[in-house]
């Protein structure tokens, strides 16, 4: 805003973010110029260290422009126009960082952000679905044709820093839906076989694979303890055999969580980080999907609620979480255009960020700060 163009710039994503590890900023004008410059020191620990710190020093800017004393006193008096430009800058700079210190010490309403960093598929032709971060962000794993017609897919490994994908399963019919367990060391998939979809296993790098059991793998407790499978009807199954299931991976034992019913479809689950509540998105029949959370432990689903965005939102249409004690994603409908966003919060609710609408309803970093784009 200050300089009429943007601080750092790319062609790519990748350029862009060379960019601003290496170069410097274009200069503002010098007033203003220095409290830009310190917020955008390389060394993190020279820069301001809250908002308040950057709200002072644009307080004490301001008042000197206003009274026509500069800090820098070897600088040549501003022109009318120049000067009239930095005190409207630095205006609107305070009062973003005024806004910005409300709303993210209070928790208590929404904050745009567009620090994530959104990664593409680049370079991967060919069908490429549900792609998911390893516990150290360092990976992903998807679902890949590996860019040969007519192949089924099958489950990939991939740096997130480059090299050739690996490929972790090598059967004759289509895998999908991959992701890691807790501790990174098997990666879980559904494989559809001819009587129907069933859940496997794999080493993270590859090896001898594990059925788990039949059904679609949904989610895996924090704990690695427990895996979330889905079983739709299916011809010679009583209706009993169908639903959402928690199935125990150490010894087998499972037990139905969510009964399948004609009246709704459930998908989308997710385990809470303390693992006391399994959250999915319920459609009830000619209604769009919502939000609801159910006991692990057993008990009645209620609808999921969020006090930190009730106001902004008509509805919340899914929650997952990233990271353990990292943070949740709220895909919700905006009240004031009715389109579908994304929040993140912290895993009690609180502390709600607005995700930019650039930001696919993709797969989340644990550490919050990557999307990754199929």
């Amino acid at each position: 805003m200050a300089t009429g163009r943007k601080a750092f710039q790319g062609d790519t994503t990748i350029s862009t973010i060379t960019a601003i590890l290496r170069d410097e900023p274009p200069r503002a004008p010098d007033e203003l110029g220095r409290v830009i410059g310190h917020c955008l020191r390389k060394e993190t620990d020279r820069r301001y260290q809250t908002a308040l710190d950057v709200r002072n020093a644009l307080d004490e800017l301001h008042e000197e422009i206003k009274s026509g004393v500069s800090a820098v006193q070897a600088a040549p008096p501003a022109k009318p126009a120049r000067r009239w430009m930095i005190i409207a800058a630095a205006s609107v700079v305070l009062a973003g960082v005024g806004v910005w210190a409300l709303l993210n010490l209070s928790g208590t309403a929404p904050q745009p952000v567009d620090s994530i960093v959104v990664r593409p598929f680049a370079g991967l032709a060919g069908d490429k679905t549900g792609p998911s971060f390893s516990p150290d962000g360092n990976a992903i794993v998807l679902s890949w044709d590996g860019g040969e017609l007519g192949r089924p897919a099958s489950i990939y490994a991939m740096l997130l820093d480059g090299g050739k994908p690996l490929r972790l399963t090598n059967a004759t019919v289509r895998d999908t839906a991959p992701f890691y367990s807790p501790d990174g060391r098997r990666v879980f998939f559904t494989r559809y076989l001819e009587r129907g979809p069933a859940t496997f296993s794999v080493p993270a790098l590859g090896g001898d694979e594990t059925r788990i059991a039949e059904g679609t793998a949904a989610a895996i407790s924090a704990d690695g303890q427990w895996i979330l499978v889905q079983r739709r009807s299916i011809l010679g199954n009583s209706p009993s055999a169908n639903g959402t299931f928690a199935v125990q991976l150490s010894g087998g034992q499972e037990r139905l969580l969510l009964p399948q019913s004609a009246d709704f479809n459930d998908n989308q689950f997710d385990f809470s980080p303390d693992g006391k509540w399994v959250y999915f998105s319920r459609a009830q029949v000619g209604n769009p999907a919502t939000a609801m959370r159910v006991p692990f432990a057993g008990g009645q689903p209620e609808t999921v609620r969020l006090p930190a965005i009730e106001n902004q939102v008509a509805r919340i249409a899914n929650i997952s979480f990233f990271g353990r004690n990292t943070g949740m994603r709220a895909a919700v409908v905006e009240k004031s255009t009715n389109l579908p966003r994304a929040y993140l919060l912290k895993p009690d609710g609180t502390r709600p960020v607005l995700l930019p609408q650039s930001v696919p309803s993709a797969a989340i970093s644990h550490d919050g700060r990557r999307a990754i784009a199929a």
